[in-house]
This record gives C-alpha cells, sequence and structure tokens, in this order.
C-alpha cells in the first residue's frame, strides 16, 4: 500500500504542477534540465568589480561567487530562444586596464527542484560564452546547490519570469511615495 500511495502522490504533484503552470501568469518559459559541474570560470567573472557593481545595483543583491551550471534537455534547448522575448535585465559591458569584458543579459527565474524553490535566482547569458545552448548558468544570492540540497544529475526547472532592473524598482518606489 505504500508504494500505491507514494505513485499516486507523484501523480497528484505532477497534476499541480502542470495546473500552476497553467494558472502562474507570472511564468512565461519553463525550463528543464539537470544539475552538471561548471569549469570554474562563473566564480571568476561573478566577483570582477565591473560585473559585482552591476549585479548589486540592477539585481538588488550580491552573488553567490559562482553559478550553477544546467544541462538543458532537448526540447529546453529548443526553446531557450524564446528567453530573448522575456524581460530582463541587461549588464553591461566594461573594461579594466588589460581588457574588455562582454555585456550579458540576467532573467528572472525561480528554481524548482523537488518540492522546493529558491525565487531569487537569475540565468545569465554572456553575449559571448564558451558553453553551447544546452548549458545554462544560474547566479544567486547564496549557494543554490546548499539551499536546494542539489548533486550532479539532479533534475531542475527553471521558470523564468519578466523582470525589471532592481534600481529602476527602487526609483519607482519612490516616485510613488513622493506623489
Amino acid at each position: 500500500m505504500g508504494q500505491d500511495h507514494g505513485r499516486g502522490e507523484a501523480a497528484l504533484r505532477a497534476e499541480y504542477a502542470d495546473y500552476r503552470r497553467l494558472f502562474e501568469t507570472d511564468v512565461e518559459l519553463v525550463l528543464r534540465g539537470a544539475v552538471t559541474g561548471g569549469m570554474g570560470e562563473g566564480r571568476h567573472y561573478i566577483t570582477l568589480p565591473g560585473y559585482a557593481e552591476q549585479f548589486r545595483e540592477r539585481l538588488g543583491y550580491e552573488p553567490f561567487p559562482g553559478t550553477l551550471n544546467l544541462d538543458l534537455t532537448e526540447e529546453s534547448v529548443r526553446r531557450r530562444g524564446e528567453m530573448t522575448s522575456i524581460d530582463a535585465v541587461p549588464i553591461d559591458a566594461w573594461e579594466d586596464d588589460d581588457r574588455t569584458y562582454g555585456a550579458a543579459t540576467c532573467y528572472g527565474v525561480t528554481l524548482v527542484a523537488d518540492d522546493e524553490r529558491y525565487e531569487e535566482v537569475h540565468a545569465i547569458v554572456p553575449d559571448r560564452t564558451h558553453h553551447d545552448d544546452d548549458q545554462l548558468e544560474l547566479i544567486a544570492p547564496d549557494r543554490l546547490r546548499d539551499a536546494l540540497d542539489l548533486s550532479d544529475g539532479d533534475p531542475v526547472e527553471v521558470r523564468v519570469e519578466a523582470t525589471t532592473r532592481a534600481d529602476d524598482r527602487a526609483a519607482a518606489a519612490v516616485e510613488t511615495e513622493v506623489a
């Protein structure tokens, strides 16, 4: 009886998730993938001053120094291009004495693993990257592997939602208070 109960509950949870996707209008695109190890480059780039300052101002937080890398499913690789039509936060190119660093786009996402979710996440898509379209990098204030108890190979769902710059939201809030 215990196994049947587990299968029934799993079926209900899947159906519930389908209904939520239908009726939660904020979610514009759902991508699926599995957690994978990265090359360690995310940590380097996330902490560079020219990017770190923009993350603090525009995303409203200082990201954990590293990215969570995902291998997207075939269907998600095909649908990934739809992200470009969703409102996102631009991260500008910048330069230091040695070189120029490229621009990127940060898409607001909610990361879902099993029954847990982490909402303050951004998919970061550099204009220039070493990754193929089947890879997606995520940043957040916390180490997502710890926050959601993730290991390589774990399946996850990325719910992409329209977002705006945190500094624009703060300015709009002040204007509303003044008015």
